[in-house]
């Protein structure tokens, strides 16, 4: 039995797309701009969205992500990416992003393997391609919002140095960076929610 083919992001709609279908969806819903919330991947297309649609933006906080991938994230989106391709559980290709320790990334690779079922992973390894060629460097500077960014200082999959990157290229923006959290930790760190308040009364 053969698995269903992985779309070629050139075919699909990446994230100028996403952001698109967003912003009608804000056009239509709010009458002056929002402030936005945007986490890992979530963050990527809220960078999109405010370097396309920057009318529509008030504040965006944008947590765990930057204007590019860095190469361990990509190195994992394209070992998931080929094995969903082949059939294969892609699950446990991640296992790198969640941990630096040999026995969590085994614990890790076997929940995900597990997890994975039987499942059709053609849609998300669609969604990974698109963050695998995902690289908004050349347009950060079309994003006129005040931005606030939160980073885990041990994040592998949006490292630090891409994130000061993307706060040194917006105007304005403001990078906070949580020493020894990961891409995950970042966004259950109990300063990430006061923070973020802080950042968005504040003006």
């Amino acid at each position: 039995m053969t698995s269903p083919a992985v779309p070629s992001c050139r075919r699909t709609r990446p994230w100028p797309g996403s952001a698109a279908h967003y912003a009608a969806a804000m056009e239509a819903t709010f009458t002056e701009p929002v402030n936005v919330l945007g986490m890992s991947t979530g963050g990527s297309i809220a960078l999109q969205l405010a370097a396309d649609h920057s009318e529509l933006i008030a504040r965006p906080v944008l947590g765990g992500t930057a204007c590019t991938l860095g190469p361990i994230g990509k190195r994992a989106q394209r070992a998931y990416i080929d094995r969903a391709r082949r059939g294969q559980r892609p699950s446990p290709a991640p296992a790198e992003l969640v941990t630096e320790s040999a026995i969590g990334r085994a614990l890790v690779t076997t929940l995900g393997w597990v997890a994975d079922g039987r499942k059709d992973h053609t849609d998300v390894a669609t969604m990974r391609n698109a963050a695998d060629r995902y690289d908004l460097r050349g347009r950060l500077h079309d994003g006129k919002a005040c931005t606030l960014l939160f980073q885990g200082a041990k994040d592998l999959v949006y490292p630090l140095e891409p994130a000061r990157q993307t706060a040194r290229a917006i105007l304005g923006a403001r990078l906070i960076s949580y020493p020894g959290r990961s891409h995950a930790t970042t966004f259950t760190d109990k300063r990430f929610a006061s923070d973020e308040l802080t950042f968005l009364l504040d003006g």
